[in-house]
């Protein structure tokens, strides 16, 4: 067999080591990731509560109108069923009558009775 000249490196007695600065890189990029994710956070925490706020105070806000449009609507219940010709209506359907003018007594501005 005839042997072909190869080309080799002439220090064949010397081994490769691995780079031990990979460690040193790796722990920088996370530092650099964990310090802008940290900044990031920071800036968008107020802003993701500010928006929740404003989202809140808007459902608050609706809810104001809807409880003061349903106590105008009582309000109007409560002023029909305290007007004079109901009130007579229910007082004569539980059998009150109006009092005979002898029991009618109008008291003066001294506290005499006339």
């Amino acid at each position: 067999m005839i042997e072909l000249p190869v080309a080799r490196p002439s220090n064949l007695w010397v081994r490769r080591e691995r780079d031990r600065r990979w460690l040193r890189a790796l722990a920088a990029m996370l530092i650099t990731a964990a310090i802008v994710g940290a900044i990031l956070f920071l800036i968008g925490w107020p802003r993701l509560q500010t928006t929740s706020i404003n989202y809140n105070l808007i459902k608050l806000r609706a809810q104001v109108d809807e409880l003061a449009r349903r106590e105008r609507a009582l309000e109007v219940e409560v002023q029909a069923q305290m007007g004079p010709e109901r009130l007579a209506a229910r007082a004569r359907a539980l059998g009150l009558q109006p009092p005979p003018a002898a029991q009618v007594s109008v008291m003066r501005a001294e506290g005499t009775a006339r």
